[in-house]
């Protein structure tokens, strides 16, 4: 009897209280995508399809994160890689063309119109929106088959390159809590050089103010994330730059997202047909959660952040789309009644397949 009316009591919280989540959801989208970018003006994630894609080769893809429904392809230009949005969802840009050109896809127009190219060998290899510049984009070249590469960063505003120019990091990350906030890596030799950059109206130029000089070492650091006076890393570990030391670290750093807005990170690590998505704070570093989700297969990237509760990846055959307890933070309230009904390890079946959340209790 007592435990009856437990249960009954717990069913009536849980009506009181809708918002509550005990399990992750997600649909996917048959899709061989090369990288994702997310609008919040259209509400859409697009994909870019490559030339040698069997659908929808040579085109943008934009698909409801939602309901996983797929909208017309965009022909965006030959083999389009990677993409960037704009922070009010306004411009994609795609890197097409052999890697030596960028389409601009404008969402309210639902038109291509801005569109440049790089003269001679360089190519293209990364495109970074820059947050409160809508039009713009700073862009990284290098030449390949080439040591060293030669890399140049330099910012496109509205197609036109701006004249001023920086030389030398192989790999940069844009602050996303500050427009004019960049840090550059050099892994292309073993000066592996580091340094802050400075984005302004006439472009991009190294600043110094790095105190990773030797610290920050290795030919295997290909990413790099500015957030504050935080660097991440694609090898799990973070750094106060002004300091010069780790404070943290984390897993799953072959795909990472940050999003300052919920105060928090999230990666994701892969054991056979079941992807781990980790959560954590973006202010203790501290983990969250887990959310497993099973029955997709094979490496991820492109990890995407979308709406109130929402984190995108691609396989390579699959885009998936997966709504989180995690994403926002959950409320005390709702891992105690997640707690109390057993629905911590609860699988949610959609689209044939299965997600399950693990919180750990405080």
């Amino acid at each position: 009897m007592r435990f009856q009316i437990t249960v009954r009591l717990l069913a009536i919280l849980l009506s009181i209280v809708p918002s509550v989540a005990c399990g992750a959801q997600f649909v996917t989208v048959n899709a061989s995508v090369r990288d994702l970018g997310y609008s919040p003006l259209s509400g859409l994630v697009y994909g870019s399809i490559p030339n040698s894609a069997p659908t929808n080769p040579n085109t943008l893809l934009p698909m409801d994160p939602f309901s996983g429904g797929q909208e017309t392809a965009i022909p965006i230009g030959f083999d389009p890689n990677k993409v960037a949005v704009s922070y009010d969802g306004a411009n994609v840009w795609a890197i097409v063309g052999g890697s030596r050109a960028v389409q601009r896809y404008h969402v309210p127009t639902q038109t291509n119109d801005q569109f440049f190219t790089i003269n001679g060998g360089p190519q293209f290899n990364a495109i970074y929106s820059i947050p409160d510049r809508p039009d713009a984009v700073l862009m990284h070249s290098f030449n390949p088959g080439i040591s060293p590469p030669g890399g140049v960063n330099a910012v496109y505003e509205n197609a036109v390159r701006l004249p001023t120019a920086w030389g030398g990091p192989d790999i940069v990350s844009v602050d996303p809590t500050d427009g004019t906030r960049a840090f550059g890596y050099v892994n292309s030799n073993t000066s592996f050089g580091s340094s802050l950059g400075q984005i302004g109206p006439t472009g991009i130029q190294g600043v110094g103010g790095s105190q990773l000089s030797g610290v920050l070492t290795g030919f295997g650091i290909g990413r790099v994330q500015l957030v504050g006076d935080r660097l991440f890393t694609n090898q799990g570990a973070i750094y106060s730059v002004s300091l010069g030391i780790q404070v943290g670290a984390f897993q799953g750093a072959g795909n990472f997202v940050i999003d300052p807005s919920t105060d928090r990170f999230f990666s994701i690590t892969t054991n056979g047909p079941t992807q781990t998505i980790h959560a954590y704070s973006l202010d203790t570093l501290a983990s969250i959660g887990t959310d497993t989700v099973t029955g997709v297969p094979g490496g991820t990237f492109a990890l995407t952040r979308f709406g109130e509760d929402g984190l995108a990846f691609a396989t390579a055959n699959e885009v998936v789309f997966v709504r989180s307890v995690l994403v926002p933070e959950p409320t005390s309230l709702a891992l105690a009644l997640c707690g109390a009904l057993g629905l911590a390890a609860a699988t949610v079946v959609r689209r044939r397949k299965g997600a399950v959340v693990n919180v750990p209790r405080s």
